[in-house]
């Protein structure tokens, strides 16, 4: 399968992005913001 960059894949829609890329059997490289505001 492919492989596949999920940027913001710890946010409510691309975490249901990933478990749908990787149920279907794509390689998956996530990318998520770290929050540093103050």
């Amino acid at each position: 399968m492919a492989k596949v960059l999920v940027t913001g894949g710890a946010g409510y829609i691309g975490s249901h992005v990933v478990k749908l890329l990787g149920r279907k059997g794509h390689q998956i490289l996530l990318i998520r913001a770290e929050n540093t505001r103050q």
